[in-house]
């Protein structure tokens, strides 16, 4: 009877330390290579899909959105758009408007993190539409 008792916890012992490599091998954010600046508000965002024209990839490249900035203006640091943009709250998205870049559109953050590119380019070919889509990690505050 008494070897039973004292079986009891090391088989508990043994399960909890399974359990925590389990967890330690399978959770955690993957790195997504970007890192925002902690001292402002923003989100890393990460594309499902973006496509330029006809062409379309489902490379998953991060960049970061801030709510504001060093200057008190809101930057979009996504590839090809300028970082001077516009923003505008509504109840259930937020706007971001950029121009003056390569890629000149719309980005727009849905309350559950999702987000939707609109934007368009031109160049020696004519007018290109981009569009993505993607989400984004929660918002990291200072």
């Amino acid at each position: 009877m008494h070897k039973r008792h004292t079986m009891i916890p090391v088989v508990m012992v043994i399960v909890i330390v399974l359990l925590a490599i389990i967890a330690m091998l399978t959770g955690g954010p993957k790195d997504l290579g970007v890192v925002g600046n902690p001292a402002y508000p923003h989100h890393i965002c990460t594309f499902d899909s973006y496509c330029a024209g006809n062409e379309c990839t489902k490379d998953e490249d991060s960049f970061v959105v801030y709510l504001e900035y060093e200057d008190g203006n809101p930057r979009l640091e996504m590839p090809g758009t300028s970082t001077s943009t516009t923003m505008e709250r509504f109840d259930n998205r937020i706007e971001f408007k950029t121009s003056g870049g390569e890629i000149s559109g719309t980005f727009v953050l849905l309350r559950n993190r999702k987000f939707d590119f609109i934007g368009s380019a031109v160049g020696d070919e004519g007018t290109v539409e981009h569009f993505a889509t993607g989400s984004c990690l929660r918002l990291h505050t200072p």
